[in-house]
């Protein structure tokens, strides 16, 4: 048998296994897993030929899984991202604890919103096997393109454990940002401001010290009052993030603390009017 995978989003991973070459090219169905990764036919003819792999007897889980989260791209590809969460979950199914497929449900989670399994995955890819990574099936070479000349087999599991870490790494700093950000949006909404907290430390429970989970955690703080406590931690705002200076300028005018004045002039530096704009609204410095 003979299969590919690409991971999906901003990850570029390739896991491939398949038969000697000389079989391989004589074979239908590698021919077909070929076919289903290959990025330089049509999408209409990726997919038939995913569903031609899926279809076949006598698979291994493994290979299963890779052909549903291979189905999956394609779908992901084709903005259908309905067909594409079945196939991961499928995948999965097949497969339960596949790394690729786990970051690439990750993502697709991510990009429709839905924070909580998005965790989840990250949770589960997390805890994945380090050795798992590389796919080792009894007769069955595997094969890897040549990526920055590097030609990458079922010898290279360096390779493909580094190519683990950094989905894992990737998966984490989205969902965190997805986070911080849900929580800066609550925080200004009274009706869901009990729980923006509850996002900004879920957040920095999975990426203790991210910038954007403080500084929307400081945000949070600053909306209950808790100015000590915000202007530490909006002191991780950007350079050129107006908002968050100024409001760590209020935060230490209201704690008498002398430092206000350098912040709010910064903040009308970078953003001139902001001082009147912001009193306004009722955030006098």
């Amino acid at each position: 048998m003979a299969f590919r995978f690409f991971c999906g989003g901003i990850l570029a991973l390739a896991v491939t296994a398949s038969a000697p070459a000389a079989l391989a090219q004589a074979d239908p169905l590698a021919q077909a897993f070929r076919n289903c990764t290959d990025g330089n036919v049509t999408l209409e003819k990726r997919l038939t030929n995913c569903k031609i792999a899926i279809a076949a007897k006598g698979l291994e889980p493994v290979e299963i899984g890779f052909a549903y989260i291979d189905l999956g791209l394609v779908y992901q590809e084709m903005h259908d991202d309905d067909s594409a969460l079945a196939a991961f979950n499928k995948g999965l199914e097949a497969s339960p604890g596949q790394w690729q497929g786990l970051a690439d449900r990750a993502y697709l989670y991510l990009r429709r919103n839905d924070l909580e399994h998005a965790l989840a995955d990250y949770k589960a890819l997390d805890g994945t096997d380090p050795d798992g990574a590389v796919v080792n099936i009894k007769n069955v070479g595997e094969y890897r393109p040549v990526t920055n000349g590097e030609v990458h087999n079922y010898d290279s599991p360096t390779r493909d454990s580094e190519a683990r870490r950094d989905a894992i790494v990737k998966v984490r700093d989205g969902i965190a940002v997805a986070f911080a950000n849900r929580c800066r949006a609550k925080a200004v909404n009274p009706a869901d401001a009990a729980t923006a907290m509850t996002d900004c430390e879920t957040a920095l429970s999975i990426s203790p010290n991210l910038p954007a989970a403080l500084v929307s955690r400081g945000f949070v703080e600053f909306v209950r009052g808790d100015y000590r406590a915000a202007a530490r931690d909006l002191a991780y705002a950007p350079p050129d993030a107006a908002v968050p200076i100024y409001l760590r300028g209020v935060a230490r005018h209201r704690l008498s603390d002398p430092a206000y004045g350098a912040d709010i002039a910064e903040a009308e530096k970078i953003r001139p009017g902001i001082t009147a704009q912001m009193t306004s609204g009722g955030l006098a410095p």
